[in-house]
C-alpha cells in the first residue's frame, strides 16, 4: 500500500496485492488499484485518474493459463491547449507556467478498457501449442475553448475555436501456434509455425463553435459553448494477418546455429467519410517476405553472427 501527495492538493493512494494458492501454488491472482485526484498548480486544473488491473494465472505440469484485464479513466477539468504560431510570427515569451492559457471549463476525459488471454499446452515433451487473445477499447471526449491556440502576433494574441470531440479506437488482437524440438541425424532443430490477426478501428465526431480572440498572458474568459456532445463515427479500420513458418537448425553442441523462415503477410486499410461512411480510399497488398540469420561461436563466450529480414506494414501518405 502506497499514499502520496503532490503540489498543490494531488492526493493518491495505490494498492497491489498478489499471492498463489494450491498445494504446488499453481494458481496466481493479483490485484493492481490507484486513485489520485485533487487540483494541480496550473490555474483552474484539476486531475482525476483511476486504474484497475487483474492478473490471473494457472501453472499446470503441462498446461499454462494466464488473463490479464484492466480499466484505466482520467478526467482533467481546465485542461491546457497546444500553442501553435501563424506563418512568419516569431515565437513570444512563454507564459507563467502556472497561468491556464485556456478556460476553465475545458475538459478532456479519457477511458480504456482492456484485455489479454493466453494459453500454453505441452502437447509432448518436445512441442508446445499456445494461443493469445486481446481487446482494447479507447474513448476520449473533449470540450475545450481550441486544442490549438493560434499565436497571431509577438504579443500573444491568440485565436481560439470552441469545440466538442468524441474519438475512439478499437483494437482486436490475436495469434496461435506451434513450437518444437527436433533432431535428424546431428541437425538440432527448433521449429515455429504461427499465424497472427489484428484489427483496429477509429471513430472521430466534432462539433465546433463560434472563434474567438484571446491572449496567452490575459485569457478572454468567455462562458461555456453550448455545443452537443457529437457521436463518433468511423473514420478508419486497419486489418494485419499473417502466417509465419521458421526453423533453427543446429550443430557442433549449437555452436552453430541457422535460422531460416518465411512470412506471408496482408495488410488491408481504408478510409471512411465520418458523416456517410462512404470509402475514401483503400490499401490491399500482401507478401511473402523471408527471415534468415547465421551464428557461429568459434569460441565459448565469442558469438560471429549476421542476419537477414523484411516485413510488411502500411503505409502513409505525408501530408503537405
Amino acid at each position: 500500500m502506497t499514499a502520496a501527495y503532490t503540489s498543490n492538493t494531488q492526493f493518491s493512494g495505490h494498492a497491489d496485492i498478489g499471492r498463489r494458492f494450491g498445494a504446488d501454488k499453481q494458481f496466481g491472482v493479483r490485484f493492481n488499484g490507484v486513485y489520485r485526484g485533487g487540483q494541480t498548480p496550473v490555474e483552474w486544473m484539476a486531475d482525476t485518474r483511476a486504474l484497475a488491473l487483474f492478473g490471473l494465472d494457472y501453472r499446470g505440469d503441462r498446461v499454462r493459463l494466464s488473463a490479464d484485464l484492466g480499466y484505466q479513466y482520467q478526467y482533467i477539468s481546465g485542461a491546457l491547449p497546444y500553442l501553435g504560431l501563424s506563418p512568419g510570427i516569431p515565437l513570444p515569451w512563454a507564459p507563467k507556467a502556472s497561468s491556464n492559457p485556456g478556460e476553465p471549463w475545458n475538459f478532456s476525459e479519457r477511458k480504456d478498457l482492456f484485455g489479454v488471454v493466453r494459453g500454453e499446452f505441452d502437447l509432448t515433451e518436445r512441442i508446445t501449442a499456445y494461443a493469445a487473445f486481446g481487446a482494447h477499447d479507447n474513448r476520449r471526449a473533449a470540450l475545450s475553448g481550441g486544442a490549438r491556440l493560434t499565436v497571431t502576433n509577438f504579443n500573444g494574441n491568440v485565436t481560439s475555436s470552441p469545440y466538442n470531440q468524441s474519438v475512439y479506437t478499437q483494437y482486436l488482437t490475436g495469434e496461435v501456434g506451434l513450437r518444437g524440438r527436433a533432431e535428424t541425424g546431428p541437425i538440432g532443430h527448433e521449429f515455429a509455425l504461427s499465424a497472427t490477426g489484428f484489427r483496429r478501428e477509429d471513430g472521430l465526431g466534432v462539433v465546433n463553435g463560434t472563434p474567438f480572440a484571446s491572449n496567452i498572458y490575459n485569457p478572454t474568459v468567455i462562458a461555456r459553448p453550448n455545443l452537443a456532445q457529437p457521436q463518433s463515427n468511423k473514420v478508419s479500420s486497419l486489418e494485419q494477418s499473417s502466417f509465419a513458418i521458421a526453423d533453427t537448425l543446429t550443430a557442433a553442441e549449437k555452436r552453430i546455429q541457422l535460422t531460416v523462415g518465411a512470412r506471408l503477410q496482408r495488410v488491408q486499410a481504408t478510409n471512411f467519410v465520418a458523416a456517410s461512411g462512404a470509402v475514401v480510399n483503400s490499401y490491399d497488398q500482401s507478401a511473402l517476405t523471408p527471415a534468415v540469420a547465421l551464428v557461429f561461436k568459434p569460441w565459448e563466450n565469442v558469438s560471429i553472427y549476421g542476419n537477414f529480414i523484411q516485413g510488411l506494414q502500411q503505409g502513409i501518405v505525408v501530408p503537405a
